[in-house]
Order: C-alpha cells, then structure tokens, then sequence
C-alpha cells in the first residue's frame, strides 16, 4: 500500500537515505489502531531523584587531574578516540536551514567553529583525530559542499567523514501520511538515537574501530561548549565505566533529559517521558547532549525505544517516531559528569534559536577568541 502513495522521486530518497519500511508500517499501524497514545512515552518503573551525590565534580585535586591528563593524552595518541557531532536536525527553531552552514560568529559557520576549536586542541596535543559528521536527508549534500568550499577549515580531509543518518515519514495524529499542498510527502530524520545504528554501518568508522578505535565523543554540533576535554575524557576512562554523561545544573526554564533512578538504575529519562507523577523538576542537573561511549554499544546495540514526538507544521499536529541517543543509560552502568555551564570551562552554550546566539555572544567570543589572534 505505501508504494502506491509514493512517487518515485519520494521511494528514491527513502532508498537512498535508508528508509526502514517494515519498521514505519509497524510503528503506523499501532498508530492507527490507538496502540501509540503519548502514554507510551512513559517510562515505567520505581522513580527515586538524586542527589548530588551521584554524580561526579571535576577534580580540582592537582594529582587526579594530572592522572586524568594522562589517561587522556595516552588514550589520543593511541588512535582511540573519535568525535562525532550530530548535524541532522531539521533546525525547526531556526528557520528550517541547514544550521551547521550557518554563519554563527565572526561570520564563521556552526561548522567551522566546532571544527577549528577542535583542530586547536588536536594541535596542542600533537594528534589528530578522526571526526564523524551525523548528517541526514536535509543536511548531507550542503554540508559536504561547504566542507570541499573551504578545504576543510585546515583539516586533512581523510578525517572529516560525513556519514547520513536514516529517513523517515511525518504522519498526521490518524496515522495518514503528512503532505504538503503540492501533495508530496514530509521527511525528517528520525532522532540522535539513530547515531549508533548509522555509525556501525559505516565503512570508515568500522575501518577506525577496526585499527584499535575505542571511544567516542559525540555531541551537538549547535553547543559550543562541548569541545574536545583531556579532563572530562581522563574521568571518564578512569571510572572504567563504558558510558560518561555530561551533565550541568539545571536551570527552570531547561526541558530536556535529566539522570533519575528508576528501580534503582540511575539513566536518563527525556522530559517527555516522564509519568505526570515524578517530579523531575527537582532533579538539580541537566544532560547536555554530550556522552562519551565506548565503541562497544556502537558494535553490539541495545533495543532503543521508538518514541511518539509531537510537532506542528502549518497549523497541523503531526506525529514523528524517533530514538533518544541517551536512553542508552538504560541498559549500562553510566558515570554522570556534572561540568561547567557558562564560564571560561563552559560546556552548554545550546544554539537553538537566533536569539540564544545573542545571549551568549560575548561569552561565545571569549571561547573563540585565538580564532582572532
């Protein structure tokens, strides 16, 4: 029944960006049957909130952070470590572009800014690294085009990979595919959870892997906090835990995930799906996004949850099936890594909209300040 309602422009891209047919008629079906309400966002269990208690504080013991220091800097030169930044967001609050080309600050893109802080870091350390551009339908070609336009803002282009994430379709609450007033379908992409199943399907990630590649940072290319850290990399490999989230202090306005128990587990639990019941308003730290994994869980994936995500696009409610990268909490042990938010160590400066760029402007110019020099 699908092939019949698509043209074959729209099978080519679902072909090309690896739709998962059965998977989306399974999700729909359940839709349209009433078996997908919003209560199934829910998660289930025994709520207990933490405390501060159980997360970690950055060192400020000189000892431990030369030991941190060195893990890292071992761990680096040994070829274990690669970055991803997650770049296929469709950019809904800011104006439905491909925000990673944006100009952000001294007129230099998202892109080249996460690039360049990174490079800085990699020459301080005498290594480089491989980087991992999460990418999808909406953002893959012009992001690749604006790598090959600026000769890889100084990087050897064999490090930078752009790898796409898979595709799906928008439904409306009945389960009936969105369309548009020429009649044609509405993608997106479905969710940061994707990045594991994407990444393990990649040639050259397999390749880095392959060659003795054990940890990832990944991270939100729209934060420019979330740069490259010895530190946080040695506390996280001295925990010898196979999982690391960053967290920071949680402010009232924040929505998003936050570390709760649920029998007796600590992980991450996005704002959504909380039952009405749990207050996780009084969770004092927030996830950041950024989460250092072991390569292992890209290998040897966990079952993630399929979550109904509720949007309005021309006046219509629609509905999107997607995964969150951080309910991989769920199935390991995690450390939680309380950073910095705002500051000279500042690792949350989320640009999701025009106007969170002009509040954190002049803090931004000070990260970016040698870009200057």
């Amino acid at each position: 029944m699908l092939e019949q309602e698509l043209t074959v422009a729209e099978k080519k891209q679902l072909d090309t960006y690896r739709f998962n047919q059965p998977l989306f008629l399974k999700l729909q079906s359940e839709l349209k049957h009433g078996h997908f309400a919003v209560e199934r966002n829910w998660v289930r269990g025994n709520f207990k909130i933490p405390s501060d208690k159980d997360w970690l504080e950055l060192t400020n013991d000189p000892q431990k952070h030369h030991h941190h220091e060195e893990l890292a800097r071992d761990a680096i030169r040994r070829g274990e470590l690669c970055v991803v930044f997650l770049s296929g967001g469709m950019a809904m609050r800011y104006g439905h572009v491909v925000k990673a080309v944006q100009a952000a600050l001294f007129n230099k893109s998202f892109l080249e800014l996460k690039l360049r802080q990174l490079l800085k870091t990699c020459q301080e350390l005498d290594s480089m690294i491989p980087v991992f551009l999460l990418t999808s339908f909406a953002t893959h070609e012009k992001t690749l085009q604006h790598l090959e336009e600026n000769n890889y803002f100084s990087w050897h282009k064999q490090l930078i990979h752009c790898v796409p994430q898979s595709i799906s379709l928008r439904v409306l609450a009945d389960g009936t595919l969105l369309r548009d007033e020429q009649g044609g379908v509405s993608f997106y992409a479905p969710g940061h959870g994707d990045v594991f199943a994407s990444l393990v399907q990649d040639q050259k990630f397999d390749t880095w892997r392959t060659q003795g590649g054990k940890h990832v940072m990944v991270g939100n290319i729209d934060n420019f906090g979330a740069s490259l850290s010895t530190e946080i990399l040695g506390t996280h490999l001295s925990q010898k835990k196979t999982v690391s989230v960053e967290v920071t202090k949680r402010l009232a306005h924040d929505a998003g995930g936050v570390p709760v128990f649920v029998d007796n587990h600590l992980r991450l639990v996005e704002g959504f799906c909380f039952p009405p019941h749990v207050p996780l308003q009084t969770v004092s730290v927030f996830n950041t996004n950024t989460l250092w994994v072991n390569v292992e869980h890209f290998h040897n994936q966990h079952p993630l949850s399929w979550f109904r995500v509720e949007k309005v696009l021309g006046g219509n409610k629609v509905i999107q099936f997607e995964q969150l990268m951080g309910e991989l909490t769920a199935f390991v042990d995690t450390s939680y890594i309380c950073v910095p938010r705002t500051g000279p160590g500042g690792r949350f400066y989320p640009i999701k909209s025009p106007e969170d760029l002009k509040t954190c402007e002049q803090d931004l110019a000070l990260h970016f300040a040698f870009l200057q020099s």
